[in-house]
C-alpha cells in the first residue's frame, strides 16, 4: 500500500478534532442537535485551516446511520463511502475547473433527483469564487429554494469575490488562521501517534513556518521527517525549511546597539556569501524588531511572539539595550524601506544602506526632558545677565572692549537686543544701560570733535535699536554741539529726513549718545545738509522727486498705505 501523507491521514473525523475553529464546530453541533441545519453554507478563510474537511464532516454527520451524539460514527456504510469519496449522494465539485454555465445547468437538472442511499444529497463546491458571473446567476434560484433533500456547501479563500446575492442565501462561517500554539499541540499528537521523537524546538519551527495553516504544517512535518532521517536537529530542519536562525538577528541587533557601521556591512556580505534569500531576511527583520518591541513592553511568554523559547532570554537582554522610542523608529524605518528594497535592482546595497541608517539613528529625546534642558539653559542665561549687570562699569567695558571707536557686542549670556518697528505710534525698544558701553572715561569733556571721532561707532550702536534708523543715520553727520544740543545734518531726501525727524527716532539716537558719553541729557535736531538748507529746499526736493510729498500724504490718509510704507522702502514705491 502506498504511503499516505500526514495531511490526508490525520484529517479530522469528528467535530472535536477540527483545530482552533470552535466557533464553527459548536454552531454546527448545536444546529444538528436542534434539527436546524441550513440548506446552504459557505465556509471562508485562508488555506489549510479545515474548510473542506469540515464540509465532509458535516456531510457524514447528516447522513450517518449510527451517529455518536452529533458526531458521525465513521464506520457505517454511508460514512465510509463519504470518507473515501465513493458516495453517489455527496458530490465534490472543483469550482476552478467546473466554472461555466453549462456545468451549473447540469447541476440544476440533477438536484431534483432524490438521493440514492443517503438521507441528504450534498453538493460541496470548492473554490466557489472561481465560478463565472453567468454560472452564479444560473445557481441563484436553485440555491434559494432547493429541494428539501439537498444541502449546498461552498468553500472559498476569497469571499469578497462571491456575489452578495449568493452570500445572502447562505449561512456564512469564517474560518481563522490556526494559532502557532495550536499547531504545535496538534503536531505533537500526530508525532506521538507516528512514534517519532522530535525536539519541541523543531516542532515550533515547523509551526511558525506554516503561518497559520494546519495542512501546511503537516506537509512540512513530512518533509522534515524525510530529510532528517531520525536526527531531528534545528540545523537540519532549518536547511529543509529555509528558516533563518534567530541568532542571526540577535547578532545584528548587538551590532546596531554598538553602532558598529562597518560590522553591519560585513554582516550583509556574510549573508550574500551563504546564499541567504535577502527578501526573506528582510521580512524576518521586521518581525524581529516587533519581537523586541513586545519584550520592551513587558511580554513574558515567548510562545505568544512565535519565537523559540531558548531565545527568550536573549531577546529580553537585547531589548534592554534600546529605548522603546528607538525601537519604534527603527521598525518604522524598516517598513518604510520595504517598497524600495523589493523593487530595487541592487537589493544587497539597499539592505546595507538600511542597516547603516539603523546604526546612525540618533537617540530619541523625551519632550519633557528637552523642555527641562531649555529651562536650565534659560536660567543659566538669566544668571549670566544678572552677574554682568552687577559688575562695575569699568569691568564690563574691559570685557567687551573692541577696536577703538567701534562697537562691541554684549557680554556672553546677555540676550540679544532686538529691534522693533519704528513706525509712528509705536514705542521703540531701546537697549539697556549696560548694553551700550561708554566710549569715554568718567568726567571726560565731550565736544563736537569727540562726537565726530566716535560717530561711526555710535551709528553701529543704533543698528541694535533699528536697522532702518541705522541705515538712515549713516548718511547724517554731526555739525554742531552746544549746551547739550546736537545738530545732525542729513541729505534732503524726504524719506531720510522724515525717518530721522520722528520723535521716537530722535529719542533713540539721544539715548545712545547720552549713554555712550556719560551725559545727563542730549537733545537731537535734524536739519538738511548745508547746500540744501533754506527756502529753496522744498522746491529742490519737489523737483527731484515730485511724488514724495503726495505719497507721504497718501500714507497719512490711508492706514493700509501706512503699513505698506513701514514694510517696504518708500523710495522704491514712491
Amino acid at each position: 500500500m502506498s504511503y499516505l501523507v500526514l495531511a490526508r491521514k490525520y484529517r479530522p473525523m469528528v467535530f472535536g478534532e477540527v483545530v482552533a475553529q470552535e466557533h464553527v464546530t459548536r454552531t454546527l453541533v448545536n444546529a444538528l442537535a436542534a434539527g436546524r441545519t441550513s440548506h446552504a453554507y459557505i465556509f471562508s478563510g485562508p488555506r489549510g485551516v479545515g474548510k473542506t474537511s469540515t464540509a465532509r464532516l458535516l456531510a457524514r454527520a447528516v447522513n450517518c446511520k449510527n451517529p455518536a451524539g452529533q458526531d458521525p460514527c465513521n464506520v457505517c456504510e454511508n460514512c465510509r463511502a463519504i470518507t473515501v469519496g465513493n458516495s453517489l449522494d455527496v458530490l465534490e465539485i472543483d469550482g476552478a475547473s467546473n466554472r461555466g454555465i453549462d456545468e451549473i445547468r447540469d447541476l440544476r437538472e440533477r438536484v431534483g433527483y432524490a438521493p440514492a442511499v443517503c438521507r441528504y444529497k450534498i453538493y460541496i463546491i470548492d473554490e466557489v469564487h472561481m465560478l463565472t458571473q453567468e454560472a452564479f446567476n444560473a445557481l441563484l434560484k436553485t440555491l434559494e429554494e432547493p429541494p428539501s433533500h439537498v444541502i449546498f456547501i461552498f468553500a472559498t479563500t476569497a469571499p469578497h469575490k462571491v456575489p452578495l446575492t449568493i452570500l445572502s442565501r447562505c449561512q456564512r462561517f469564517d474560518f481563522k488562521a490556526v494559532p502557532t500554539v495550536s499547531i504545535v499541540e496538534q503536531l505533537e499528537k500526530v508525532l506521538a501517534a507516528e512514534k517519532i521523537g522530535m525536539d519541541r524546538e523543531v516542532v515550533e519551527m515547523i509551526a511558525r513556518k506554516a503561518d497559520g495553516a494546519m495542512r501546511d504544517a503537516l506537509s512540512l512535518c513530512d518533509q522534515v521527517i524525510a530529510f532528517c532521517d531520525g536526527d531531528y536537529t534545528v540545523e537540519k530542519a532549518s536547511q529543509v525549511l529555509g528558516i533563518l536562525d534567530a541568532e542571526l538577528f540577535l547578532e545584528l541587533s548587538r551590532l546596531v546597539a554598538a553602532r558598529d557601521t562597518l560590522a553591519v556591512v560585513q554582516f550583509v556580505d556574510r549573508l550574500a556569501e551563504n546564499g541567504v534569500d535577502l527578501e526573506e531576511f528582510y521580512a524576518e527583520l521586521a518581525r524581529h524588531y516587533r519581537h523586541l518591541i513586545m519584550f520592551k513592553l513587558g511580554v513574558k511568554d515567548p510562545s505568544a511572539l512565535d519565537i523559540p523559547s531558548t531565545h527568550a532570554d536573549s531577546y529580553a537582554e537585547i531589548s534592554r539595550s534600546f529605548d522603546l522610542e528607538d525601537l519604534v523608529r527603527s521598525l518604522q524605518l524598516v517598513l518604510g524601506f520595504e517598497e524600495t528594497f523589493k523593487f530595487s535592482g541592487q537589493q544587497k546595497i539597499t539592505l546595507e544602506l538600511l542597516l547603516i541608517r539603523l546604526t546612525m539613528l540618533e537617540k530619541s529625546v523625551n519632550i519633557s526632558e528637552l523642555i527641562g534642558r531649555l529651562e536650565q539653559g534659560r536660567t543659566a542665561a538669566v544668571q549670566n545677565v544678572q552677574q554682568a549687570r552687577s559688575a562695575p562699569d569699568q569691568t564690563s567695558a574691559a570685557q567687551s572692549a573692541g577696536p577703538a571707536g567701534g562697537y562691541s557686542s554684549a557680554p556672553a549670556g546677555e540676550p540679544e537686543i532686538r529691534s522693533t518697528s519704528d513706525t509712528a505710534g509705536r514705542k521703540s525698544e531701546l537697549p539697556d544701560r549696560e548694553a551700550v558701553m561708554p566710549l569715554v572715561a568718567e568726567g571726560q569733556e565731550v565736544d563736537l570733535g569727540v562726537i565726530r571721532h566716535h560717530w561711526p561707532g555710535l551709528v553701529d550702536k543704533v543698528k541694535n535699536v533699528s536697522r532702518k534708523l541705522w541705515s538712515a543715520l549713516g548718511s547724517a553727520e554731526p555739525v554742531s554741539y552746544e549746551n547739550g544740543r546736537l545738530v545732525l545734518a542729513a541729505p534732503g531726501n524726504a524719506y531720510t529726513l522724515d525717518l530721522l525727524s520722528r520723535p521716537d527716532s530722535r529719542q533713540a539716537i539721544s539715548d545712545v549718545i547720552r549713554r555712550s558719553f556719560r551725559l545727563d541729557s542730549v537733545s537731537v535736531e535734524i536739519v538738511p545738509t548745508r547746500e540744501e538748507a533754506g527756502p529753496g529746499v522744498k522746491r529742490e526736493r519737489e523737483g527731484s522727486n515730485p511724488s514724495a510729498e503726495s505719497f507721504d500724504q497718501l500714507c497719512r490718509n490711508s492706514p493700509l498705505m501706512g503699513k505698506i510704507k513701514d514694510l517696504f522702502d518708500p523710495e522704491l514705491i514712491s
